[in-house]
């Protein structure tokens, strides 16, 4: 729903300011929504809705780090969910997985209310965090490690 002020009131979680999770209600800003419907396009409301409150999560989680250029760093999860979305042409769940899973890989005890995204996306946050702790430059780690890893 869009109020006089060009908002939308989502269920989210926000950080306090050591990044513990507390259920509330944030304001997702028109700005916000133009950006999500400019780039994820192809998903219907549900799906729409899904990303939204990821990148939300996200958001929030990321807000004061920057990347070595000095932008903030959620244009890093914002251009890989572009990719996944127009070039690999994933879901709307894997999307929403990418953004919880940059959350969650800086700040492990961000707190995602079950039901909220499904068992399916949380299954996915869970292996990309697994993946992200491979060091593609250790040469000890074997196939069947990393079969292992992504298996377990």
């Amino acid at each position: 729903m869009i109020n006089r002020n060009k908002t939308r009131k989502i269920k989210h979680f926000t950080y306090n300011r050591h990044h513990f999770c507390n259920f509330a209600l944030l304001t997702l800003t028109q700005a916000d929504m133009e950006l999500i419907e400019r780039l994820f396009p192809r998903y219907d409301s549900r799906g729409k809705e899904l990303i939204y409150n990821a990148y939300r999560i996200a958001e929030e989680a990321l807000k004061e780090q920057t990347r070595s250029n000095g932008h903030p760093f959620i244009e890093h999860p914002l251009a890989v969910a572009q990719i996944a979305c127009d070039e690999i042409g994933l879901s709307a769940e894997c999307i929403a997985a990418v953004f919880l899973h940059e959350a969650t890989r800086f700040y492990p005890e961000t707190s995602i209310p079950k039901g909220m995204f499904g068992q399916d996306v949380m299954t996915m946050v869970d292996g990309l965090n697994k993946i992200s702790t491979i060091n593609p430059k250790d040469t000890r780690l074997e196939a069947e490690n990393y079969k292992k890893l992504i298996v377990s």
